[in-house]
């Protein structure tokens, strides 16, 4: 075990489950489809920071052999538990400090341009600091890292709003 992990979160790319709000214009299957694609991309980059053990928090929890099958060999696995993705969120922080690792970096599986480089950047951060957001455009963020076991972090946070990053 190293003292770094990457936690990937991640829901089964369902048809009519994954990216619904991309159907319409796409078909459901069309968006299960790049959904599928954005995990790969996720998944390779997580797996390419060394010195870190990469982990995939998913949902929901009747799809663990799915994911089994198609995780890179270097992945551990745990369910999101929790009501809502705040609290799922601040499970895995928990769960991974809980685990006895120093530092922890979070990220979804929208952001299929996330690098092993923008991880590793990240996880070097949080030598100097407790925090690391990487910021988007739309107001929330791609990416969270903590030095701290500070799962409160969460406590009043709705994600999905475009305030999310400020709160």
């Amino acid at each position: 075990m190293h003292e770094r992990a990457v936690a990937v979160f991640a829901k089964a790319p369902v048809p009519g489950r994954a990216k619904t709000r991309m159907s319409p214009p796409w078909r459901p299957w069309q968006a299960a489809a790049l959904s599928h694609a954005f995990l790969r991309d996720t998944l390779d980059a997580a797996a390419r920071v060394p010195g870190t053990d990469p982990w995939l928090f998913y949902t929901p929890p009747r799809a663990r052999a799915w994911f089994a099958r198609r995780l890179p060999a270097a992945f551990a696995m745990a369910a999101q538990e929790g009501g809502d993705l705040t609290e799922r969120c601040a499970h895995s922080v928990r769960f991974l400090f809980g685990r006895g690792y120093r530092r922890m970096v979070q990220i979804g599986t929208d952001t299929p341009q996330v690098r092993a480089a923008h991880l590793r950047e990240a996880l070097e951060m949080l030598e100097s600091c407790d925090m690391v957001l990487g910021p988007s455009r739309d107001g929330g963020y791609y990416l969270l890292g903590l030095a701290v076991p500070a799962a409160e972090i969460y406590r009043g946070v709705t994600m999905g709003r475009g305030d999310v990053a400020r709160t």
